[in-house]
């Protein structure tokens, strides 16, 4: 089982969710990252850039037991990569997750 933060198609309610349904993900916790990032339009989707002077992103934090599924919709090596992140609860609890950022290019 891995740890993943979404924070945009892949939401509950959004379009991408039912691919977290497919990899088996057990909800944790609302969170937001603890890093700064900007988000871009990449393909049609929201896609995290680090940046100095963005922002903490907020989002979902899952427990998944498939993450090359979610790899493949995210078209990771393509368009997005994985890159592990510090991220809070709201309760404060604190863990490192996968996370979907824009390629580097």
């Amino acid at each position: 089982m891995e740890l993943l933060f979404v924070y945009g198609s892949l939401k509950r309610g959004c379009s991408g969710h039912r691919v977290l349904l497919e990899a088996r993900a057990k909800f944790i916790c609302n969170a937001r990252t603890t890093e700064k990032f900007d988000v871009e339009v990449l393909g049609g989707y929201p896609a995290a850039v680090p940046s100095s002077c963005g922002v903490q992103l907020e989002g979902e934090l899952y427990e998944v037991e498939g993450l090359s599924i979610v790899d493949y919709y995210e078209d990771v090596p393509e368009l997005y990569e994985r890159v592990m992140v510090e991220v809070v609860c709201r309760d404060g609890r604190r863990f490192r997750a996968w996370m979907y950022v824009a390629k580097r290019t």
